[in-house]
């Protein structure tokens, strides 16, 4: 349930703002919470009942998720439009016109 309703929150956001779930269902289906958005999900290994020292490290993990994502520096565009082609899900570089 609060995979549910944290995803559902962070599908509201912008894309770009950093989301990162940390979940038990992160090992199976991911669609109905993630859908198209940039949620990172990482699956927590066990329930998140207390802290030991598994749950710690997978904790500390995606708080290092979220702070690598927060420090990477926005490419400039010079206000020009940014626009994703993919084909199967690969995507290459444009050419500058």
């Amino acid at each position: 349930m609060g995979t549910s309703v944290g995803t559902t929150i962070m599908k509201s956001l912008p894309f770009g703002v950093p989301k990162v779930m940390v979940s038990t269902v992160a090992s199976g289906n991911t669609r109905p919470f993630i859908g198209t958005s940039d949620i990172v999900m990482m699956p927590s290994v066990a329930d998140i009942v207390g802290l030991n020292s598994i749950t710690e490290s997978v904790l500390a993990q995606a708080a290092g998720a979220i702070m690598g994502k927060v420090s990477i520096e926005k490419p400039n565009r010079e206000g020009r439009p940014l626009v994703g082609i993919s084909v199967l899900g690969g995507a290459d570089r444009a050419g500058d016109s």
